[in-house]
This record gives C-alpha cells, structure tokens and sequence, in this order.
C-alpha cells in the first residue's frame, strides 16, 4: 500500500530557481523532504518580497532617493571596485543595511561634501527659516531641495567610493590596519552622527522660531 504521501500530481510538481544549491523538481515528499523544503522556500521568499513591497510602499521619496538608492548603488560599485563586499543574503536585512548605508552616505554629504562644495563652486544658500517661510509659499521649493540634496548624496557616494579604495590600498601597504578597521569604523560613525545630531537639533531650533514669529 503506497503512503498517502508518496504520490503528487503532475500540475503539483515544484521546481525552484536560484536557490544554492538547487532543490530538484519533486514528486514525492516522504522520501526525500524536498517538498517540504520547496514549499518553505517558496513561502519564505513570497512573504519577504511582501514584506519589503509593504516597507518600500512606506518610505517616502526622499528617503528613497536619499538613503535607500545611494546605499543599494555603493554596495554594488564597492563589491566591483574594492576587495570588501557588503552584500547581504537576506533580502529584508539587505534592505535595512542599504538604507543605512544611504543614511551614512548622506550624513557625510551634509557635514562633509556640502561646505566643501560651497567653498570650491562659490554656492550661496537662504538660511532654514527663510527656507520654510518660502516654501509654504512655493511648495515647489521642496522638492527642488529634495533634487538638490539627492546630488550632493551623489557626489558624497561617489568620494566615499573613492576614500574605501584608498583605503584599499593604503591597507594592503600596512596590513596591521586590519587590526583598527573595526574600530576606525565605529569612531567615524560616532562622529558622523554625533555631528549630524547637532546640526539637526539647530534645524528644530531655526524651525520652532519660524513657526513661532509666523503665529506672532
């Protein structure tokens, strides 16, 4: 007598792609447990790639183009033109890690690439609360801000891009800098977002007072 779960019809065999290392087509559940296996698969991919569309769905456009987008490209300029990769096997974990990736990206534009820029082109810019003031005036404002700060995102991937290889090949001269990258790393991240704190927290401030004299 055959077991009941020995037998599967044609139209229920189960082939997956992709997967390393490839799960055959499978007729059979009982002597093998691929099916089993396929069927976990198959979830578990459906439900990450409703999860990510569900967390993409909430991001806004600024977040997309800012932080989201910027890390994704590093992540992939940087496996090609350096030996680290940052490349992460689980998609909603990839997802979280390219977004901070972007962060980081940004918040080195704003503190770094951003005076240097205005120093170098000579660039003039309004103060914040002239900024919200003509903004609620021209909505476009925004938006072309958004545009703006996506290219100095840009130009600060792409100089981190540049700074990583060094980095590269100053490692390979002095291999004992093996021995401080994680901690290198991690003061440059305190810094980095201990300064961004700080010009955020005046942000508020230029905020809160515009706020303030426009209900005067």
């Amino acid at each position: 007598m055959k077991s009941q779960y020995n037998y599967i019809r044609q139209s229920e065999v189960v082939q997956l792609e992709g997967i390393n290392p490839p799960l055959k087509s499978i007729k059979t559940f009982a002597l093998t447990g691929e099916g089993f296996l396929a069927s976990k698969e198959k979830r578990y991919f459906a439900n990450a790639r409703g999860d990510m569309k569900d967390i993409i769905d909430k991001i806004s456009s600024y977040n997309l183009f800012n932080y989201l987008l910027p890390g994704a490209i590093f992540v992939i300029l940087a496996n090609a033109l350096t030996p680290y990769s940052f490349n992460q096997q689980d998609i909603l974990l990839g997802v979280f890690f390219y977004y901070f990736i972007g962060l980081v990206i940004s918040r080195f534009g704003s503190l770094v690439i951003e005076p240097i820029l205005k120093k170098l082109m000579d660039l003039k810019s309004s103060d914040y609360r002239g900024f919200i003031s003509e903004s609620k005036k021209d909505p476009k404002i925004e938006l072309l801000s958004e545009t703006s700060n996506m290219y100095r995102t840009f130009c600060s991937m792409f100089a981190l891009l540049v700074l990583v290889k060094f980095y590269a090949w100053l490692e390979a001269l002095l291999p004992e800098l093996k021995n401080w990258r994680q901690f290198g790393l991690v003061l440059a991240l305190l810094i980095i977002f201990v300064l961004s704190y700080r010009k955020q927290t005046g942000y508020i401030n230029d905020r809160i007072k515009a706020s303030s004299g426009d209900a005067l």
